[in-house]
């Protein structure tokens, strides 16, 4: 509710990010005061802070904090067949591409640093499909990158667009 929001905690140190505190600064304050939703700035965005969160039963609010990277490094040419364009099916654990064809899961792919756990989707129809140079830039056709998880991120940014901050 609109002046009913306060700091409740904080850390000062000289890390590029914060996103090590936001759990422990959470947990404390959902102990302290029963906090069930936080907002923070894009220092704190991970995948891993959003499951710890929404296992705590905390909601979160964060921006992103690698939106507005450059395109030429998600290796798809046209914003026609951006990853948003790709829908998921979770009743076949599928993606259908913008043209209609299946993509099925092929392997999990794990994130050493973090730990995170994606999965791969693809379909041999690249191979053939007349708009393969405008969906990608591989030789081997468009792979789609699941995280695990993804339905809190998705939850996550729903909510960040209804409150008008995503």
């Amino acid at each position: 509710e609109a002046g009913k929001h306060f700091i409740v905690g904080y850390t000062a140190d000289n890390s590029t990010n914060d996103y090590w505190s936001t759990v422990p600064l959470a947990k404390e304050s959902q102990k302290l005061l029963g906090i069930v939703e936080i907002s923070a700035d894009k220092g704190h965005f991970s995948l891993n802070n959003l499951e710890e969160l929404s296992e705590l039963g905390i909601k979160a609010y964060m921006p992103e904090a690698k939106k507005g990277r450059p395109k030429k490094k998600t290796g798809v040419p046209e914003e026609e067949f951006s990853k948003e364009r790709f829908i998921y099916n979770p009743q076949d654990n599928t993606y259908i591409c913008p043209k209609g064809s299946v993509m099925h899961y092929r392997l999990l792919w794990h994130e050493v640093k973090t730990g995170t756990k994606y999965r791969v989707y693809s379909t041999d129809d690249c191979m053939k499909c007349p708009f393969k140079a405008k969906c990608t830039t591989s030789v081997r056709g468009r792979w789609i990158t699941r995280w695990e998880k993804e339905e809190i991120e998705e939850e996550h940014w729903k909510r960040m667009k209804k409150e008008g901050t995503g």
